[in-house]
């Protein structure tokens, strides 16, 4: 037969229990203020974030995840990552697919139209004790107004560079005469001035007359003020 406990045996069992009791309460003290301290800076990370399981399926967002898909935290539960966005499989080139094979953090860069915009997409997978994936954090940054200004500036250039190509510009040595001032074109005939631009320039003329022509071919006529 076991022998009761002495008093002092109970009391210091009770202050063993006690003691347990105060570490656990404390523990988890420590846990709720880590979680408010995640979810704070979570939830201040405009990107959207999200962990999910190796099938895909959504354990939790930011808040700015569930703002973009609309979304609460219990209409995600159980629901796969491209299902939220009304697709029967994952993305092609996913980031996700790719992290659970290489079990590394991998990026891709593409335009979600469910979403309207251009995604940089990060998964960076969580590994167990054993080096299996367990989890994934994703991560979508939102570049879509940078995109546009690429693209904007791409058009913009091509439509200069197609510009810059109808403009006829006169490069090299010009053969002129000395004294009546036409060129010699490239198939040897001579040509006016005048006619020459026509032909190798988008430059277009209006006549007129010089002070010095004026006074010597038209001597009688006030053509310039002095």
């Amino acid at each position: 037969m076991h022998s009761k406990p002495t008093y002092e045996e109970l009391e210091r069992r009770i202050q063993e229990l006690e003691n347990i009791e105060s570490e656990s309460k404390e523990r988890i003290e420590n846990l709720e203020i880590e979680n408010r301290i995640l979810e704070g800076v979570l939830n201040g990370v405009p990107d959207i974030i999200g962990i999910q399981m190796q099938d895909h399926k959504m354990v939790r967002y930011n808040k700015a995840g569930y703002e973009a898909l609309n979304k609460t935290k219990k209409e995600i539960e159980g629901l796969t990552c491209f299902s939220l966005i009304n697709r029967n499989m994952p993305c092609e080139d996913c980031a996700t697919e790719n992290a659970l094979k290489s079990k590394k953090l991998e990026t891709v860069e593409r335009f979600i139209p469910e979403l309207d915009g251009y995604f940089i997409c990060r998964s960076n997978p969580v590994l167990d004790e054993s080096g299996e994936v367990s989890h994934i954090i994703e991560q979508l940054h939102d570049i879509t107004e940078r995109k546009r200004l690429e693209i904007e500036k791409d058009k913009l250039i091509d439509e200069l560079k197609t510009a810059l190509s109808e403009v006829k510009i006169l490069r090299g040595l010009i053969p002129i005469c000395s004294h009546c001032k036409n060129i010699r074109d490239d198939k040897g005939y001579w040509k006016q001035i005048e006619d020459y631009l026509l032909d190798y320039s988008d430059a277009r003329f209006s006549h007129g007359i010089c002070p010095e022509c004026a006074k010597k071919f038209y001597p009688d006529m006030d053509l310039y003020k002095d």
